[in-house]
C-alpha cells in the first residue's frame, strides 16, 4: 500500500457471530442512541414496519391514494395532501374500531372494500295524486359479516336519522 493513502482490513469471526445469531436472532440492530433501553430500540425497529404500512396505504391507487392530484398551486397541493392523510386517519380509527368490537382480522384494504359492499337503495314510488314522487331509503341486502360490520359502526339507521351539520355547507 503507497504511502498517503488509508487502508481497511476486517475480518469476520464467524463462530461469534452465530453464536451472537443463536442468543439475539437474525438481525443485529445497532443505533448510535445509547441512553435507550434494549427493548426500546426493538419496539421502534417493530413500529417502522408500521410506518411503512401506512405509506403503502397512502399509495394505494384504490383506496385513500395520494395520486393521482390534478392541482398545479402550491396551496392546492397541500390541501389536497392534508385531505388524504386526513381521510387516512379517519379510516384508520375505524379500522380499530372494528378490530376491537368485532375482532376483524382483514387489513385496511378488506375492511374498506367490504364497506364499500354495503349500499342504500332508493326506491321511488309514484305520487297517487300530481307531485313529486316518494323516496324511500332501504339497505341492500347484506352479508352476516357486512351486518355485523354495519350494526356495530352505527350504519344501518344512518339514512333514518341524517346528521345534521349546522352552518357547514359550500355557501354557509
Amino acid at each position: 500500500m503507497p504511502l498517503g493513502r488509508l487502508g481497511l482490513a476486517y475480518s469476520v469471526d464467524r463462530q461469534k457471530l452465530e453464536a451472537i445469531e443463536n442468543d439475539m436472532g437474525f438481525r443485529i440492530l445497532m443505533t448510535d442512541r445509547h441512553d435507550w433501553a434494549t427493548s426500546d430500540i426493538i419496539r421502534r425497529y417493530h413500529g417502522q414496519s408500521n410506518i411503512e404500512h401506512v405509506f403503502k396505504n397512502v399509495k394505494n391507487p384504490y383506496h385513500l391514494a395520494l395520486k393521482p392530484q390534478f392541482h398545479w398551486t402550491d396551496q392546492k397541493i397541500i390541501v389536497h395532501n392534508f385531505i388524504c392523510v386526513l381521510g387516512y386517519q379517519l379510516a384508520a380509527l375505524v379500522w380499530r374500531q372494528a378490530r376491537r368490537a368485532l375482532q376483524f382480522r382483514g387489513n385496511l384494504d378488506t375492511l374498506l372494500d367490504t364497506l364499500n359492499d354495503i349500499r342504500l337503495a332508493t326506491i321511488l314510488e309514484k305520487a297517487s295524486a300530481r307531485g313529486r314522487p316518494k323516496a324511500t331509503y332501504r339497505l341492500e341486502e347484506m352479508s352476516e359479516e357486512e351486518t355485523r360490520l354495519a350494526e356495530t359502526l352505527h350504519l344501518t339507521d344512518l339514512h333514518r336519522d341524517r346528521p345534521q351539520l349546522r352552518g357547514v355547507g359550500v355557501y354557509d
